[in-house]
């Protein structure tokens, strides 16, 4: 589970902090993997393999209204409705959470390690796909976490925050080759 504080203006022009909660459980993860419409991973993958930058938008929007939830008192349970998404994407928070995730790789990549459960999120940090049920003579078959961010259209290409963001994007994506091929 992650507690994360939004700091956003409100409707009356305020500054406010405020503490949200997102979380995907296993048993929620493992839905999403083997629904009808593909698994998640799958989904990102031929959403940034198309390259169309809302797909991938709205992809971000699913899986963050799928974590967002309220935590009980007592911590024994996180209540999520859909009722509960919407009124999340109606707050100035919600706005300033998604504007953060999708300019900012690092944030969304901790965002996304935060939301499941610690082993997952674990594996996704270490670039090692995890490996839940795994069994000695079944090897897992190897997988990109997160597909790499598509390219997109070259009015937004021109953009210096598009650019110093595609640079640090790429010398990142180095950086964890160059320390993959030392562990090896």
């Amino acid at each position: 589970m992650l507690k994360k504080i939004i700091t956003y203006v409100d409707f009356n022009g305020r500054q406010v902090n405020e503490a949200f909660y997102f979380n995907l459980s296993q048993s929620e993860l493992m839905e999403m993997e083997t629904s009808e419409d593909g698994s998640l991973s799958d989904l990102l993958t031929a959403v940034s393999e198309r390259g169309v930058p809302g797909e991938l938008l709205s992809a971000f929007k699913d899986i963050i209204l799928k974590a967002y939830g309220e935590k009980s008192e007592d911590g024994k349970r996180f209540n999520k409705s859909e009722a509960l998404s919407h009124e999340f994407t109606q707050t100035a928070a919600y706005d300033a959470l998604f504007m953060e995730l999708t300019t900012n790789a690092e944030l969304s990549s901790e965002f996304f390690q935060g939301i499941v459960p610690k082993d997952i999120g674990e594996s996704i940090g270490s670039g090692t796909p995890p490996t839940p049920g795994f069994r000695p003579g079944h090897e897992p078959e190897e997988r990109p976490i997160a597909p790499p961010m598509p390219e997109v259209s070259a009015p937004i290409r021109e953009d210096p925050d598009y650019i110093a963001w595609k640079a640090n994007r790429d010398a990142r994506n180095l950086a964890a080759e160059q320390h993959r091929e030392e562990a090896e």
